[in-house]
Protein backbone atom coordinates (compact mmCIF):
# COMPACT_ATOMS: atom_id res chain seq x y z
CA UNK A 1 0.00 0.00 0.00
CA UNK A 2 1.68 3.22 -1.17
CA UNK A 3 2.43 6.21 2.05
CA UNK A 4 0.51 8.31 -0.55
CA UNK A 5 -3.42 6.58 0.48
CA UNK A 6 -2.50 6.41 3.73
CA UNK A 7 -1.85 10.56 3.34
CA UNK A 8 -5.01 10.79 1.61
CA UNK A 9 -6.70 9.18 4.24
CA UNK A 10 -5.44 11.45 7.03
CA UNK A 11 -5.74 14.41 5.03
CA UNK A 12 -9.65 13.67 4.78
CA UNK A 13 -9.90 12.76 8.16
CA UNK A 14 -8.42 16.13 8.76
CA UNK A 15 -10.54 17.95 6.77
CA UNK A 16 -13.50 16.53 7.61
CA UNK A 17 -12.46 17.46 11.45
CA UNK A 18 -11.75 20.49 10.81
CA UNK A 19 -15.78 21.08 8.77
CA UNK A 20 -16.88 19.71 11.90
CA UNK A 21 -15.48 21.00 14.68
CA UNK A 22 -13.52 24.02 13.18
CA UNK A 23 -10.06 23.33 14.65
CA UNK A 24 -7.80 20.47 13.08
CA UNK A 25 -7.99 16.77 15.16
CA UNK A 26 -5.05 16.31 17.83
CA UNK A 27 -1.63 15.32 16.36
CA UNK A 28 -1.96 11.97 17.85
CA UNK A 29 -5.29 10.81 15.69
CA UNK A 30 -3.24 11.52 12.70
CA UNK A 31 -1.61 8.41 13.46
CA UNK A 32 -0.37 6.45 9.89
CA UNK A 33 -1.05 3.21 11.40
CA UNK A 34 -4.22 3.75 11.93
CA UNK A 35 -4.62 4.88 8.58
CA UNK A 36 -3.19 1.48 7.13
CA UNK A 37 -5.05 -0.21 8.88
CA UNK A 38 -8.24 1.44 8.24
CA UNK A 39 -7.64 1.01 4.65
CA UNK A 40 -7.20 -2.85 4.80
CA UNK A 41 -10.61 -2.94 6.53
CA UNK A 42 -11.59 -1.19 3.52
CA UNK A 43 -10.07 -3.30 1.26
CA UNK A 44 -7.07 -0.97 0.64
CA UNK A 45 -9.86 1.07 -1.39
CA UNK A 46 -9.26 4.94 -0.90
CA UNK A 47 -12.61 6.08 -2.23
CA UNK A 48 -14.23 3.48 0.30
CA UNK A 49 -12.41 4.59 2.95
CA UNK A 50 -13.07 8.20 2.04
CA UNK A 51 -16.87 7.41 2.02
CA UNK A 52 -16.64 5.95 5.27
CA UNK A 53 -15.00 8.66 7.04
CA UNK A 54 -17.67 11.28 4.94
CA UNK A 55 -20.59 9.09 6.36
CA UNK A 56 -19.03 8.71 9.72
CA UNK A 57 -18.79 12.66 10.02
CA UNK A 58 -22.30 13.73 8.16
CA UNK A 59 -24.22 11.18 10.38
CA UNK A 60 -26.60 12.91 12.75
CA UNK A 61 -26.52 9.55 15.38
CA UNK A 62 -26.03 11.09 18.74
CA UNK A 63 -23.60 8.04 19.54
CA UNK A 64 -20.47 9.55 17.52
CA UNK A 65 -20.53 12.77 19.19
CA UNK A 66 -20.82 10.84 22.53
CA UNK A 67 -17.97 8.85 21.60
CA UNK A 68 -16.01 11.28 20.20
CA UNK A 69 -14.02 11.75 16.75
CA UNK A 70 -10.97 10.36 17.03
CA UNK A 71 -9.50 8.03 13.79
CA UNK A 72 -9.55 5.53 16.84
CA UNK A 73 -13.00 5.41 17.10
CA UNK A 74 -13.68 5.08 13.14
CA UNK A 75 -13.16 1.08 13.46
CA UNK A 76 -16.75 1.23 15.78
CA UNK A 77 -18.08 3.63 13.41
CA UNK A 78 -17.49 1.94 10.39
CA UNK A 79 -19.78 -1.00 12.48
CA UNK A 80 -22.41 0.68 13.65
CA UNK A 81 -22.76 2.84 9.92
CA UNK A 82 -22.96 -0.75 8.53
CA UNK A 83 -25.06 -2.17 11.42
CA UNK A 84 -27.70 1.15 11.56
CA UNK A 85 -28.21 0.60 7.45
CA UNK A 86 -26.28 4.30 6.43
CA UNK A 87 -23.45 2.22 4.77
CA UNK A 88 -23.96 -0.69 2.89
CA UNK A 89 -21.73 -3.56 3.89
CA UNK A 90 -18.89 -4.74 1.50
CA UNK A 91 -17.18 -7.91 0.37
CA UNK A 92 -18.39 -11.45 -1.08
CA UNK A 93 -22.52 -11.14 -2.22
CA UNK A 94 -22.83 -13.77 0.08
CA UNK A 95 -21.14 -12.27 2.85
CA UNK A 96 -22.53 -9.17 2.77
CA UNK A 97 -25.80 -9.93 4.98
CA UNK A 98 -23.86 -11.59 7.71
CA UNK A 99 -21.87 -9.08 7.67
CA UNK A 100 -24.68 -6.12 8.42
CA UNK A 101 -26.98 -8.63 11.12
CA UNK A 102 -23.18 -9.16 12.87
CA UNK A 103 -22.33 -5.50 12.73
CA UNK A 104 -26.16 -4.60 13.89
CA UNK A 105 -25.75 -7.27 16.88
CA UNK A 106 -22.52 -5.70 17.98
CA UNK A 107 -24.40 -2.30 18.21
CA UNK A 108 -27.93 -3.28 19.14
CA UNK A 109 -27.51 -6.53 20.80
CA UNK A 110 -31.39 -7.16 20.00
CA UNK A 111 -32.08 -5.46 16.91
CA UNK A 112 -33.37 -7.61 14.36
CA UNK A 113 -33.02 -7.00 10.78
CA UNK A 114 -36.63 -7.49 9.61
CA UNK A 115 -36.93 -7.72 5.53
Amino acid sequence: MAATHVDEILESYARLYGERFGKPPRKSDLNPVLARTFLGICKDDVDLSKLVLRRWFESQDPAYAAQGFRLLTVFDARNRLIGTGELAPWGRDDWQEVSQRLCARLIRPRLEIVR
